[in-house]
């Protein structure tokens, strides 16, 4: 009987198979099972004028006044909790921009401009100490913020950077092998976990990429170059995955990724003082592929790293047709070498990686040169190379690679 009337058409509107039917909110429900032990009319019924008459006349005077002092104070309770929960919201929107505002920050100094540093003298063991910095403060926003992919996708890029700052044997690094493979692992096993996730955002994937290769080149310093090759082709094979789902100006720095990375597999498997498999001829297909790839981004952008890469490409080729007694096709090369490495340097005369691939390119095509007779090619391309060495080597202080590399 206690059930009869108003708690009967509460308990069947809070149970009605209906949901838009029942009540929208808990607060509601208390509403109803207040208004109902006070004496007035609940929602759960119609608003019949019988209805509505009956409650006001079993009403007390009394009562109706506390009743009435509830209700307000019902209403300032649900507004004070309205605007603790606004304020809440805003905290959690203030916290949210202020971690992408951090997140930009990163980008912006560290990763962007913080990469500018590698190419100044003396940059790199600075770089090498900002990024560590980074890395630490990333990884305990990322503890905090779980398992997201943003912040994954975030940490790898600083690892892989670190890592081909101290292991990239191809270019300038900090030589330090060990903590290069260490680096680029921890990111990879990042990528791995972002990757189904982040396969549209660009900088992710290209710094994904970059991790594979250094990773490669470490197993090569290891005397692996096998298992290097293994992670290229992976690399190569993640890149053709996701460059037809990325934004059209997030392409290129992938599409170069893929091209310096095919060109890397040419290296791998044809050297001189690197490990390598010692295939010429299939280095050469290899870099034949690189070339279109790279031609193409060229002409499309013809700027210091695509210059770079084709320096390095042709480069690599000279020797290769040179370890094949291919004399006259390796002279060709290692003059287009010179040229695009040349070509980098006006274009950014303080750039430490162009000049230091030029160097390089113009030591092997003297070499070459002498080969072939020619020594006045020859005298002119180690000049090229020496004035290079020399500034490079007094810029960079003590222990530098290019104090070992001025007696060659």
């Amino acid at each position: 009987k206690r059930l009869a009337g108003d708690l009967d058409n509460i308990l069947l509107k809070a149970l009605d198979k209906r949901l838009d039917q029942r009540y929208p909110s808990v607060d509601a429900l208390i509403a109803d099972v207040r208004a109902h032990l006070a004496g007035f009319p609940v929602s759960a019924r119609a608003p019949l004028p019988g209805y509505l008459i009956g409650k006001f006349i079993g009403r007390h005077r009394v009562a109706s006044a506390a009743v009435a002092l509830g209700v307000a104070g019902l209403a300032v309770g649900l507004g004070a909790s309205l605007w603790q929960g606004q304020r809440a919201a805003a905290a959690r929107d203030l916290a949210q921009s202020r971690l992408t505002q951090i997140r930009d920050i990163t980008h912006d100094v560290v990763l962007r401009y913080g990469d500018a540093l590698t190419y100044l003298p003396g940059g790199l063991a600075v770089k090498e100490d900002l990024l560590k910095g980074l890395i630490g403060n990333l990884d305990r926003m990322a503890q905090e913020m779980g398992d997201d992919p943003a912040w994954q996708a975030d940490l790898t890029g600083a690892y892989a950077r670190l890592a081909e700052l101290q292991g990239n044997d191809t270019g300038v690094s900090l030589k330090k092998i060990p903590d290069a493979g260490a680096n680029a692992q921890r990111a990879i096993a990042l990528a791995e976990q972002a990757w189904p996730h982040r396969q549209t955002d660009g900088r992710f994937v290209e710094a994904y990429l970059r991790a594979l290769q250094i990773r490669a080149q470490t197993l090569r310093a290891a005397k692996q170059p096998a298992e290097g090759v293994a992670l290229l082709q992976r690399a190569l094979g993640l890149a053709d995955q996701a460059l037809p789902q990325l934004p059209a100006a997030e392409r290129r720095p992938v599409a170069l990724r893929r091209a310096a990375i095919t060109l890397a597999l040419g290296m791998f498997h044809d050297q001189q003082s690197i490990a390598s498999l010692n295939q010429p001829e299939k280095a050469l297909a290899l870099l034949a592929d690189a070339e279109q790839q790279l031609h193409a981004l060229d002409r499309e952008q013809g700027d210091r790293l695509s210059g770079d890469l084709l320096g390095s490409l042709h480069g690599s080729r000279a020797i290769s047709h040179a370890r094949l007694g291919q004399l006259e096709a390796a002279r060709t090369d290692a003059q287009a070498a010179i040229r695009y490495r040349e070509r980098a340097v006006a274009q950014e005369p303080a750039n430490v990686v162009a000049r230091d691939g030029l160097v390089t390119e113009a030591t092997n095509g003297g070499v070459i040169l002498l080969r072939l007779g020619d020594n006045a090619g020859a005298l002119a391309a180690t000049r090229v190379a020496w004035t290079h060495v020399q500034a490079l080597a007094h810029e960079n202080g003590p222990g530098n690679k290019w104090l070992e590399a001025r007696p060659r």
